[in-house]
């Protein structure tokens, strides 16, 4: 009776701890996508799994697979982060002020649950007008 006891509370102690890392690996990519998206000058969208944050002086692109986030510098430095991707989309809206946004949604799995986290970028028209005319020829 006693090793049954404690074998039942062994499996709950090691489920709370696999749910606890999903939880602080979240957080992580949470805290890291949000500093660079505040930081970066503009966001693009490469594919439907990947994605640019464009800075000054180097880009970081996301790409997005079924079981893990890879961040990738232009210097060669990558993190992999291992959440659950399930979908990404990335809107453009004009405001009432005529500012361009731009809206990241991604949609991930922890905990057996879908969270989708939201990341707004302002896009000056000095950028926009630049990157239209730059992209176009």
């Amino acid at each position: 009776m006693m090793y049954t006891i404690y074998e039942h509370i062994n499996k709950q102690l090691l489920g709370h701890n696999r749910d606890q890392q999903g939880l602080m690996i979240y957080n992580q990519f949470r805290q890291v996508l949000c500093k660079d998206v505040l930081f970066a000058s503009t966001m693009e969208e490469s594919n439907n799994n990947t994605f640019k944050l464009v800075f000054r002086e180097e880009t970081y692109t996301y790409k997005m697979y079924k079981n893990k986030i890879i961040r990738d510098t232009d210097n060669g430095m990558k993190d992999t982060f291992n959440l659950s991707f399930v979908r990404m989309k990335i809107e453009e809206t004009i405001t009432e002020e005529n500012k361009r946004k731009k809206a990241l949604f991604l949609t991930t799995r922890v905990l057996g649950e879908e969270i989708t986290l939201f990341e707004e970028k302002n896009d000056t028209n000095a950028n926009y007008i630049n990157n239209l005319y730059l992209n176009g020829y």
